[in-house]
């Protein structure tokens, strides 16, 4: 008897389970056949400008690419205009200079010298030296002569009766590295190149992405050099910390032949760990010229010296 009475009822699920079958089918028949308009629809989509003028390059040209600047020793521009920028983006304030003149003169391996001057007058507010771990700092608001170590992460004054810290947040290494990058020795121990490729809306990438082994089947990336394709010219630079963390991200654009070489007249640097923005706009470039010893020499009569010593430090 309860055999009897447990078919019929198998049966009717069994129809149930048919009829909902045959209304999906019948549903999906419909969507894919007539109305077919209903979910395909037409966009357009913007072509990125340079997109049918992209070059095509090798690894190994993509390389030399990256390390084209090696062969620029020494730099000079009689006209420069630096734009700063200071605050971290985090505390949601940030502090805009107004662009201001100067020049720059680099000489490898690590020599610079920084001069801004005021925007009316073009007398010089600020002079910047370096040389290895060596910088000078010249203030004319005060007329201070600020002298330093570039190693140390944290500067204050040596003798606390004396001016305050240095204002100017901008490292000589900083500067000089987004100018002239220093090249990572692709032979080392543990370093690896990799290559990938990325859009954007106006322009096509090859990325260089470079890292180290940290040994524990881990890597470490340290650089990024965005090549873009059109004119197979550096676009970017990106530096990398411990964790991941962006050291340095510097753009390059108006790329130029100066003296031979391709060189961005408009060099953008960001140090969000350091805090500060920097923009450099290049006039009158001079490439690989000849520079005597006293170039690179700042002299200030009856400015007050200051010595800046790491923090903490005794």
């Amino acid at each position: 008897m309860r055999n009897t009475l447990k078919f019929p009822m198998i049966r009717a699920k069994q129809r149930l389970s048919h009829l909902l079958m045959y209304f999906f089918f019948s549903a999906a028949i419909l969507v894919f056949s007539g109305c077919g308009r209903i979910i395909k629809t037409t966009i357009k989509a913007p072509i990125p400008t340079n997109i049918g003028q992209d070059r095509t390059a090798t690894f190994e040209e993509l390389l030399s690419i990256a390390c084209r600047n090696d062969k620029i020793t020494s730099l000079t521009t009689v006209r420069l205009h630096v734009t700063l920028i200071r605050g971290k983006v985090e505390s949601g304030v940030l502090q805009k200079y107004r662009s201001a003149p100067g020049y720059i003169l680099l000489k490898r391996p690590d020599s610079l010298r920084l001069n801004i001057q005021h925007p009316l007058t073009h007398s010089s507010v600020f002079e910047l030296l370096s040389q290895g771990d060596e910088f000078k700092a010249w203030d004319s608001r005060d007329n201070t002569l600020y002298t330093g170590k570039n190693s140390a992460r944290v500067l204050v004054p040596a003798n606390s009766a004396g001016s305050g810290a240095l204002d100017f947040p901008g490292r000589p290494p900083h500067i000089f590295d987004a100018i002239l990058p220093k090249t990572i020795n692709i032979d080392s121990p543990g370093v690896r190149i990799a290559l990938e490729e990325q859009w954007g809306m106006e322009a096509r990438f090859y990325i260089l992405v470079f890292s180290k082994d940290d040994g524990a089947h881990r890597s470490r990336v340290i650089r990024k050099a965005w090549i873009e394709r059109t004119g197979l010219s550096v676009a970017r630079q990106q530096e990398y910390g411990e964790e991941g963390k962006i050291v340095s991200d510097v753009q390059y654009s108006n790329v130029t032949q100066v003296d031979g070489f391709s060189f961005p007249l408009t060099i953008a640097m960001d140090r969000p760990l350091d805090g500060y923005s920097l923009k450099l706009e290049f006039e009158d470039l001079r490439i690989n010229p000849e520079m005597g010893s006293d170039a690179f020499v700042i002299t200030r009569p009856g400015a007050e010296n200051v010595q800046l010593v790491e923090k903490g430090s005794s």
